[in-house]
């Protein structure tokens, strides 16, 4: 237990314990609620002094915590005697002083003090401040600090802080990775005050980044002398770079595509990523490419500058509908494009800016196959703002995310074609409450509009405005046939429950709709969908299957939760 370091005498003169005590008094203070403690005493007026409650009530004065000494001592009154403790008060503090603390800021420190400048000083409620500062401390996961001294420096009170430190970070295991890789994505660096949850949340985000098929929890080690502790993980890398085939169902098109994708990951330097895929039409005895794509990642700007960096270059064929509602049926595009993302961390693993440069091509396989939509590319640059909370991005049981994008059309000479003018404004974000270890309720909320420049509306395909229907938004309609318009919102709900610990048991309802002006939102014809659902862990994550009702009874397929 530390104390205020102040120089204490507790002591009794001669007592006269012969005569009844007639009454009793407190000076030497100016505290108002003295007559308050006499009541609180074990000698009474009328009574003899007894010497066992002398002593319990010269430790009660003092133990108060705002006297340096107490005295008793009785004086004849009549045929009786006045019992009177004499106390010598603590100084007023003038000033309140901390140091040694870098976590939390001295005036918030001192705003949550009971002890304050102007008032008596009270070693009581500094230990009671002392406690409430420490607890404060490591509900927040810093389990190591303390007020290491407490004193009095003239009529200013000084409390001294540790917050104990991080030691080293050791990894067992590593081969290909070096530690720096590992090292700059963790909020505990060496020398920073030592945070246990910190800890915790650096391992989950070591485990996201996909190096590793095992992370052990830290292993930690105190050292006394230095009110350090050091970190060990130990670790099983990935064989991280692998070429995986297999089979993929187009819903739209009805067709059955093999694709074959490769990933290399150090491809240039450490902590990148390049990778491909490719897909082929197995429903012609020729292999006919589907489509590829090419993605290079860099999680930092020349493993130096805390800048993400990611492009992507594409050619697809595929069969979209247009958003002429005079036309639905199926039409057989080219997609040539490429994009490149940069982004920025304001918040580090909470709040993050992104800008994002798009080029994209579109052209009709066939011209002659529809006469109402001609070859056009998209040209746009976008600013999207993201934050999240949540505890755990695969399977969340708490906490909340938000995206807010801004993307803006324009031709910018990129293509020789006519680049669409727009402007796409949308909202996505979801909060999650766990309701028992193993349910948890999650709500999921989306809009966006697309609004063109020009007042005659151009035809375009599905993708460049909002599409609704199917396993990824709306569940108990078919993607084959969505719901189009320049405005969307959509509401999802989930009540998810752990069957087993690589089974979840899921209740949803969809609620959404599509329109093309503000006076299109009736809510008398939106559309929902709701049902049951079962996901199954995986190591590329959940497998969902859902049975919905909505237009009709289907059931969906696919990989990852839907938000």
């Amino acid at each position: 237990m530390i104390q205020v370091c102040l120089a204490t005498t507790i002591y009794a003169q001669t007592i006269d314990f012969t005569h009844q005590i007639k009454s009793i008094q407190l000076t030497g203070t100016t505290l108002p609620s003295r007559n308050i403690y006499l009541k609180s005493l074990s000698n009474k007026v009328g009574n003899h002094v007894i010497q066992e409650d002398l002593q319990k009530d010269i430790n009660y004065l003092y133990l108060l915590g705002y006297f340096q000494t107490v005295e008793a001592r009785t004086d004849l009154l009549g045929n009786g005697i006045i019992l009177e403790f004499r106390v010598t008060e603590n100084p007023v503090i003038e000033e309140i002083i901390v140091t040694g603390n870098k976590v939390l800021s001295s005036e918030s420190i001192k705003s949550g003090l009971t002890t304050k400048s102007g008032a008596i000083l009270n070693f009581k409620a500094v230990q009671d401040d002392i406690d409430a500062l420490h607890a404060r401390y490591v509900r927040q996961g810093y389990e190591l600090a303390r007020v290491s001294n407490t004193l009095l420096d003239g009529n200013s009170l000084r409390i001294e802080i540790s917050e104990g430190k991080m030691g080293g970070v050791k990894w067992e295991g590593l081969k290909k990775i070096r530690p720096f890789v590992l090292e700059r994505e963790m909020k505990s660096r060496e020398g920073s005050p030592f945070n246990s949850q910190f800890l915790r949340q650096d391992r989950d985000k070591l485990l996201r980044l996909g190096y590793f098929a095992e992370i052990s929890p830290p292993l930690l080690q105190e050292n006394p002398e230095s009110h350090a502790v050091n970190a060990t993980f130990l670790v099983t890398e990935k064989n991280v770079n692998r070429i995986d085939t297999g089979l993929e169902l187009d819903t739209r098109a009805n067709l059955v595509l093999a694709f074959f994708k490769g990933d290399l990951n150090h491809a240039f330097m450490q902590s990148d990523l390049l990778s491909s895929k490719l897909q082929l039409n197995l429903q012609k005895l020729s292999f006919d490419v589907r489509s590829y794509s090419v993605h290079y990642s860099q999680p930092w700007i020349l493993n130096r500058y805390n800048i993400s960096f990611d492009t992507d270059i594409w050619l697809s064929l595929q069969d979209e509908r247009t958003s002429d509602p005079l036309n639905r049926s199926f039409i057989n595009n080219r997609r040539l494009g490429g994009d490149a993302i940069f982004g920025f961390p304001i918040i580090q693993d909470e709040l993050k800016f992104s800008t994002r440069f798009k080029v994209e091509k579109l052209s009709l396989t066939d011209p002659s196959s529809a006469s109402n939509i001609q070859a056009y590319s998209v040209q746009s640059i976008s600013g999207i703002l993201s934050y999240s909370s949540l505890d755990n991005r695969a399977n969340p049981r708490s906490g909340s995310y938000w995206t807010v994008e801004l993307e803006r059309g324009n031709d910018w000479g990129f293509t020789n074609v006519q680049a669409l003018k727009f402007t796409r404004l949308s909202l996505n974000s979801a909060i999650f409450h766990s309701l028992s270890p193993k349910s948890v309720v999650g709500l999921h909320f989306f809009t966006g509009v697309f609004k063109p420049d020009i007042q005659e509306s151009y035809v375009t395909f599905e993708r460049e405005i909002f599409e609704l229907g199917g396993a990824a938004n709306l569940r108990g309609y078919k993607e084959t046939n969505p719901f189009l318009g320049a405005r969307e919102l959509l509401i999802n709900a989930e009540y998810r429950y752990d069957l087993t610990d690589g089974i979840q048991g899921v209740l949803f309802w969809d609620i959404g709709k599509t329109f093309n002006s503000g006076n299109g939102l009736n809510l008398d014809d939106i559309h929902q969908g709701y049902g049951v659902g079962l996901r199954f862990s995986s190591p590329i994550g959940p497998l969902r299957f859902d049975v919905a009702q909505g237009d009709d009874l289907i059931i969906h397929f696919s990989l990852g939760q839907l938000f």
